[in-house]
């Protein structure tokens, strides 16, 4: 990951490239580039709500997922991992008004 020199990030090999035609990621980084430390994130995870007989986490959608977003240190210069959870809509119990049956 890479800061532009106008202060974007995150910006990655192909950012440069397409800002500066011809460079490759063997060359020096082009005039106000800054390459990042710590740029591989952490995996991120799901968590399911408690399962009842006969659910696993084969057979139940999860309830959130939480990931992380790179966020630059106070040096800029590194990333600081943040994690974020995602909340999953859950599909209501009951059927639509239009699958209602007069049983």
């Amino acid at each position: 990951m890479f800061i532009s020199p106008t202060g974007e990030f995150p910006q990655y090999s192909g950012d440069i490239e397409r800002s500066h035609k011809g460079w490759t990621e063997d060359k020096p980084l082009p005039s106000g580039w800054v390459k990042v430390t710590n740029d591989i994130p952490p995996a991120s995870f799901f968590i399911w709500a408690e399962f009842e007989e006969g659910q696993n986490e084969d057979n139940t959608a999860p309830i959130n997922e939480t990931i992380y977003k790179p966020t630059l240190d106070e040096s800029k210069s590194a990333v600081v991992w943040v994690p974020v959870t995602v909340k999953f809509v859950q599909e209501p119990d009951h059927k639509h008004p239009h699958q209602l049956t007069n049983d």
